[in-house]
């Protein structure tokens, strides 16, 4: 039976179901990009070298770090960790890096740095 046909000019019964559904799907859209706005930004390698140039700089006795060689083992939402080391390698430093929601920028939440043994590994360095 077509539209033209229906005896009370209503619509079949399942166009107001997809109506529906459609409706229901926009609006959870709509809630699924508003929650994700809540979640803080995933850092880039530039913003986690510029939150480490910092950190480094306020030192007493900065590491001269070989930035061009940072890894990023870990990259969530707000946070990171980055991996560097000074030039000749003997000492590596592993960086925790976290969001601040006031002031809109990542930066180093603490660290932890490691000194090269003789036997190859590296081991934690008392602060």
């Amino acid at each position: 039976m077509t539209i033209e046909e229906s005896p009370r000019g209503h619509r079949p019964a399942g166009l107001g179901r997809i109506r529906a559904l459609v409706i229901m799907a926009v609006l959870l859209g709509a809630l699924s990009l508003s929650l994700c706005a809540l979640l803080p930004p995933t850092p880039s390698n530039e913003e986690i070298l510029r939150a480490i140039t910092s950190s480094n700089g306020r030192e007493a006795e900065p590491l001269d770090l070989a930035y061009e060689k940072m890894q990023v083992p870990h990259r969530y939402p707000g946070k990171a960790g980055a991996v560097l080391w000074v030039p000749d390698m003997s000492i590596q430093r592993n960086f925790r890096i976290a969001y601040d929601r006031k002031a809109k920028a990542f930066y180093v939440e603490g660290y932890e740095t490691l000194k090269l043994g003789e036997d190859g590994s590296y081991r934690k360095v008392d602060p």
